[in-house]
């Protein structure tokens, strides 16, 4: 941690880029230390900032890969260079609230997550606690949905393997967790390559793609 400064939680996305600009523009990139990434949680006022923190970018570098099943179309990676020195820094969501956000998709009772021809519900996670499976009944009763640890222990080896041994039949969350959180193990990993980082972030693509997961904001220029 470099500093830290009290504020409200009433501040505007404006409000906010206002700080961003004086340590990430003025601070930071003007004294030559390099931000490559740039992560923030998932709420609509932080999501807000980071468009307005991208739309100050002194210019812009484009990355396409090629799409495998969309007749040659491509992926455009548009990625923003910024200060004289076109230091690229990626806009992100923290990993640790990528996790949390995966676990109450799962257990959302508001919507029923459906994979080809199964399903991901709430029931198939409460029965890893309540039969002696890898997470804790807290995990799944009077849960608290900001739970760093025990979001991580729902899509640990453990638990995947746990579902594979008892319940080999329940394919939807098995997959579910395996793509999402080997996608939060290509953020946090210190070994990876960065062509695996990459090939588990296009897997978990075209899965969303493949299941009608994505909102049309979310699909990639092509």
């Amino acid at each position: 941690m470099v500093a830290g400064l009290a504020i409200p939680n009433k501040l505007s996305a404006k409000d906010l880029l206002e700080y961003h600009v004086t340590v990430l523009l003025r601070g930071f990139i003007d004294r030559n230390i390099k931000v490559y990434s740039y992560a923030a949680d998932g709420t609509g006022t932080e999501r807000s900032v980071q468009k307005l923190f991208a739309a100050m970018a002194s210019d812009y570098k484009l990355i396409t890969i090629k799409h495998p099943g969309k007749n040659g179309q491509c992926i455009v990676l548009k990625i923003p260079l910024f200060g004289a020195r076109r230091i690229p820094t990626a806009m992100i969501q923290d990993s640790k609230h990528g996790g949390k956000t995966y676990r109450n998709n799962a257990f959302s009772g508001a919507r029923l997550l459906v994979l080809g021809n199964y399903v991901v519900m709430y029931s198939q996670f409460r029965a890893i606690a309540f039969e002696d499976g890898p997470l804790y009944n807290r995990d799944v009763e009077k849960l608290d949905r900001q739970d760093d640890a025990a979001a991580t222990r729902l899509g640990s080896a453990d638990t995947l393997q746990w579902l594979a041994d008892h319940y080999p039949q329940l394919l939807g969350p098995i997959v579910y967790l395996f793509i999402f959180y080997e996608l939060i193990d290509a953020y946090q990993s210190r070994t990876m390559k960065h062509i695996e980082r990459a090939q588990l972030a296009l897997r978990a693509l075209f899965f969303m793609e493949e299941q009608n997961l994505l909102c049309p904001h979310q699909i990639p220029a092509e």
